[in-house]
């Protein structure tokens, strides 16, 4: 998957497709594309906290093993 990514990658770039260096700025930006009315402040706000996934429980198969938690790494 990463070789195939990178060709890809090389063949659009090679086709004349640009990038962005900040995805939250600018004419269609990427929250501006996934709602109406995107308030920046509010998706944002929360950065830097601790996430919800840290304070669960994963179980790794689904018999026979003891359930892992969320190591911070």
């Amino acid at each position: 998957m990463p070789a195939r990514n990178g060709v890809t990658a090389a063949t659009m770039v090679q086709s004349g497709f640009t990038g962005v260096y900040d995805v939250f700025a600018g004419d269609g930006n990427l929250p501006g594309r996934l709602c109406g009315l995107p308030r920046a402040a509010e998706l944002t706000a929360e950065f830097g906290q601790p996430l919800e996934v840290m304070l669960t429980n994963i179980k790794k198969y689904c018999v026979g093993f003891p359930i892992q938690s969320a190591e911070k790494r």
